[in-house]
């Protein structure tokens, strides 16, 4: 069993772990910025960009904690889900788009 803080330090996916607060981050401001512009590439410029902390956070603690290169880091650890992660922030975008229309019309204040 692994777990704990001990994964977050020493661990190989404990970059990208770290790396979820600052995607956390810009992938909310860049929604409520789209909320009051109702502009949608702001937001989407903003996830886009915590995904790339996400993964060079990640790609870099992978390397440290490997003795690996950046580079293999990155094709290893970071290139095969670049496509997955930045396809999911936008479908979060829209879906969470979706349910703020509905609500919306629901009467619910939000």
């Amino acid at each position: 069993m692994q777990g704990g803080i001990g994964i977050l330090i020493t661990g190989f996916t404990g970059g990208f772990l770290w790396g979820f607060i600052p995607l956390a981050i810009f992938c909310g401001i860049g929604k409520l910025q789209a909320w009051k512009k109702n502009s949608k590439v702001f937001a989407l410029s903003l996830g886009a960009l915590g995904v790339l902390i996400c993964h060079v956070i990640g790609v870099a603690q992978l390397s440290a904690v490997s003795s690996i290169d950046l580079i293999s880091a990155f094709l290893v650890g970071s290139l095969p889900y670049l496509l997955k992660d930045v396809l999911s922030m936008a479908g979060a975008y829209f879906f969470s788009a979706t349910v703020r229309k509905r609500l919306g019309k629901s009467g619910i204040d939000i």
